[in-house]
């Protein structure tokens, strides 16, 4: 968290792209039309961020840069901003 946290990347920001990652993995038929359509780089991103969740290391947060960070915070501010 420490690395997020240097990069700054908020707590709040971090809850969000968990959130939007989630979003990912919803059938239909769990929750009707509550599921959201990513483009491929927001997708990566999101998968690249749940598998560091996954293995609960800080490591492989080093390798994304700041502005992947931003680029990834702004695709989940528009799903976000789509589905409130």
């Amino acid at each position: 968290m420490e690395t997020l946290h240097s990069i700054g990347v908020s707590e709040n920001d971090i809850d969000r792209l968990k959130a939007a990652g989630l979003l990912l993995f919803v059938q239909d038929n769990e929750i009707p039309q509550s599921y959201v359509t990513l483009s491929r780089k927001a997708l990566v991103g999101l998968q690249e961020i749940a598998a560091a969740y996954a293995q609960e290391s800080t490591q492989l947060t080093i390798n994304i840069d700041s502005k992947e960070i931003q680029s990834l915070k702004a695709a989940s501010d528009k799903v976000f901003r789509k589905y409130q």
